[in-house]
């Protein structure tokens, strides 16, 4: 009688561990990549804003890049890598918001001159390093609210330029002056 009730209990718990195995990896893949941050509130019930949020006043918003930010004398600056970047920016106001993104591509201390493709919500845009001046680079950007927007920055020639540094780094370009222009809502 032994064996039988051995051979049943070693059966659930191995059609236990089977089921459990399963849902485990059913509930592992998301179904949609990436879920905006309204959308998700959207999902779970509305969330209100801070008590001490303005909806009349525009809140900055947030920019990042792969590269880490550096900092000279004059001002902030990034480098940016031949394997290309990303520039995320991130609305956190309750409302829709646009605005024009505008920087400065500078003098390639190489002395390459390179072209160095920017993609946009419209497309895709191309600016100019050259090597007696730098580049103003703008552009238009529409963010939903407490949403981000996701730019691509790839260059060629991919030849890279070496700085005498601690750090080996192969740079594209030197990315400064960095703002938000005519940031506004969007309704």
């Amino acid at each position: 009688m032994k064996p039988k009730i051995t051979v049943v209990v070693n059966s659930l718990m191995t059609l236990t561990v089977l089921l459990f195995v399963i849902f485990t990896i059913f509930n592992s893949f998301p179904i949609d990549s990436y879920v905006p941050v309204h959308k998700k509130w959207f999902i779970y019930g509305a969330v209100t804003p801070p008590k001490d949020y303005n909806q009349n006043i525009i809140r900055d918003i947030d920019i990042d890049f792969l590269a880490p930010k550096e900092n000279a004398e004059s001002s902030d600056f990034y480098w940016l890598q031949t394997s290309g970047d990303l520039i995320t920016l991130t609305n956190r106001n309750f409302r829709s918001i646009k605005g024009i993104l505008s920087f400065n591509l500078e003098v390639d201390p190489c002395g390459t001159e390179r072209s160095i493709l920017i993609g946009t919500q419209e497309g895709s845009i191309e600016a100019q390093t050259f090597k007696s001046k730098q580049t103003r680079v703008a552009f238009d950007f529409e963010i939903n609210s407490n949403s981000s927007e996701f730019f691509s920055v790839i260059g060629k020639p991919g030849k890279p330029c070496k700085i005498k540094e601690e750090i080996d780094r192969d740079f594209l370009a030197k990315l400064t002056g960095l703002k938000v222009i005519n940031l506004k809502f969007n309704d």
